[in-house]
């Protein structure tokens, strides 16, 4: 006899929950309370920039090994593209200074002892600092456990850091900043290649495992928001949707694949993050040199990373026109004001929602903008900064 389990929501998270369990021969029943699967994983088409746009994290690194084995499991694992070798071209904007950096295709982390391979004027001694960082506890701050300051920090581990926690590295966990390091620079360029759902997250993440799931007999609900859970004994014995109730027999399981608001008001006692960071978001776009890399760390500016994709573009030459998201984030309110402090390159979404912030106990909040041909802002909270690298783009006043 089949073992029905209920998950609740139906982002990447409840997906994949739900393919794993569906090959184990289980019964799946997957209800979402939006009306699309995926999450913070998915594509919708923006009118202001005739783009389809990637709402949630675009970019993987070939070492997130858990994101690959969910896209091989439901076959879409070649709709991951990449550079075969994994290498970063940087900018500081301050000095003008260009470098490749060369992490190479090793499973080792033998880059670090090559002084043409590694970032320009660091030494073996200040990757060497980075080591208490490796197996901190997640309450350790960052700024706790390594020294936030000198040129490795500012032309490597700051930018990276800032892409993967969504906080300042400082304020960031050094729990999971390790984690990031241990899992790409630590094993090497194999595990550092920037891989991109070519066909956009939705057609590559979402729309195959939904009908994997369909084709298992797994039932996928949408616009079901659980509303209650009924409990006897500690564990679910009613689930409470807003129209109809859904009795959990002794041998069926339920799996909580929700966001932490949620999350704690469906479990009493729970644990979640309690405090919160302001997301901007940008979406523009513009041809791109032909000659542009896949990827450019930027240093010194207010955008750390920039990315043309070409092939996930509405326009009337796909191979010449790049799409490009600026994600402004870590912002804070200060005396009333919100200051929004980092710029950095993402495909996010219309509702604004991206990735989680890495503080201990936080995530974002959410605010958004959009910005058609040559970074044209639309509404009174655009602003752009003015890089030098983006044609069109001019620094413009926050909104307050």
């Amino acid at each position: 006899m089949q073992k029905n389990v209920h998950i609740i929501g139906a982002g990447i998270s409840g997906l994949s929950a739900a393919v794993q369990l569906a090959n184990a021969n289980c019964k799946v029943h997957v209800h979402e309370a939006t009306q699309q699967a995926g999450g913070r994983c998915r594509s919708y088409f923006d009118a202001a920039t005739d783009l389809m746009i990637d709402n949630g994290n675009h970019l993987l690194l070939s070492g997130n090994r858990h994101a690959l084995a969910y896209a091989r499991s439901i076959g879409t694992e070649a709709g991951l593209v990449g550079p075969a070798v994994a290498q970063f071209p940087f900018v500081d904007l301050s000095t003008g200074q260009r470098w490749l950096l060369d992490l190479g295709a090793s499973r080792l982390p033998l880059w670090v002892f090559d002084e043409a391979r590694r970032v320009p004027d660091t030494s073996l001694r200040d990757y060497l600092a980075l080591m208490p960082l490796i197996w901190a506890p997640q309450s350790k701050l960052v700024g706790s456990a390594i020294p936030c300051e000198g040129t490795l920090y500012h032309r490597l581990v700051q930018p990276l850091l800032l892409a993967a926690l969504n906080v300042d590295p400082p304020e960031g966990s050094a729990g999971l900043a390790g984690a990031v390091v241990r899992e790409t620079l630590l094993a090497g360029g194999q595990a550092c290649r920037p891989l991109i759902a070519r066909e956009g997250l939705s057609t590559v993440l979402v729309e195959p495992a939904i009908k994997l799931l369909q084709a298992k007999g797994a039932s996928i609900q949408l616009g079901r928001e659980l509303v209650g859970l009924g409990l006897a004994s500690d564990k679910v014995d009613l689930l409470k949707f807003g129209g109809d109730t859904v009795a959990i027999a002794p041998d069926d399981a339920v799996v909580m694949a929700v966001p932490p608001r949620p999350a704690a008001s469906l479990v009493p006692g729970l644990k979640t993050p309690t405090k919160f960071r302001s997301i901007v978001n940008a979406h523009f776009r513009f041809d791109p040199p032909k000659d542009m890399p896949p990827l450019l760390g930027v240093v010194g500016g207010l955008v750390e990373w920039f990315s043309p994709f070409r092939s996930g573009c509405r326009s009337p030459s796909a191979t010449e026109t790049g799409c490009w998201t600026c994600h402004a984030r870590n912002s804070r309110r200060r005396s009333g004001a919100t200051s929004a402090r980092r710029l950095a390159c993402r495909r996010t979404s219309r509702d604004g929602r991206s990735c989680a912030n890495a503080e201990p106990r936080s995530r974002p909040r959410r605010n958004k903008m959009h910005c058609g041909p040559a970074a044209k802002p639309l509404g009174k909270t655009c602003f752009l900064p003015a890089t030098g690298l983006i044609p069109g783009c001019r620094q413009r006043s926050r909104g307050r």
